[in-house]
């Protein structure tokens, strides 16, 4: 549901394109490809590309704070649904 935030994050956690693409268990070029796609769909690039890797810009960390809150509601959420579920 949230994966298009877990891949930024991952990009943006790793500092790489590489490694994040093993941790997400997705081909590299495939990573890219989505990156790509939701810095056009915001309609602005969310990482600086450099040889030595990559950083946020200014709409990249606006984007990882998003992103983090995103996360931290769906993490809230299922615990609750956990415990909800475990007391009947």
């Amino acid at each position: 549901m949230f994966q298009k935030y877990e891949y930024v994050y991952a990009v943006y956690k790793e500092g790489n394109f590489t490694r994040a693409a093993q941790k997400l268990f997705v081909s590299q070029p495939s990573l890219s490809i989505a990156i790509k796609n939701i810095e056009n769909e915001i309609g602005a690039p969310i990482f600086e590309r450099r040889a030595s890797g990559v950083t946020l810009t200014e709409v990249g960390r606006e984007y990882i704070s998003a992103a983090e809150k995103i996360m931290e509601i769906e993490s809230d959420f299922n615990n609750t649904v956990d415990i909800i579920t475990s007391n009947k």
